[in-house]
């Protein structure tokens, strides 16, 4: 079973919203769940600034920043490995990381 483009578009939206809320949580040492319910709250599907926001699939978003985060150490291991040489997962923008 194939998902509709719209489907799509809302895993996108909700893919992109968890690198920002994941940003946010290491920028601000903030809790996962205050984060979450906080882009479910206002950030998704909303209008700001008088610009509207795409639909998301809030349950995705939700399951991405909550694994990744649970899973942080293991993700991490495995950027070390990859990084090589003098590079540390410290070293990465904070951007980039979370990317």
């Amino acid at each position: 079973m194939t998902r509709s483009s719209d489907q799509n578009r809302r895993r996108s939206t909700a893919r992109l919203a968890a690198a920002q809320a994941l940003y946010q949580i290491e920028t601000a040492n903030s809790l996962p769940r205050f984060v979450i319910e906080e882009f479910l709250a206002h950030r998704l599907d909303a209008e700001i600034d008088g610009v509207a926001y795409a639909d998301a699939d809030a349950d995705f978003f939700t399951d991405l920043v909550r694994g990744v985060h649970e899973r942080m150490a293991e993700i991490d291991g495995h950027l070390e490995g990859a990084l090589g040489g003098t590079w540390t997962v410290a070293r990465l923008d904070r951007t980039a990381r979370q990317i």
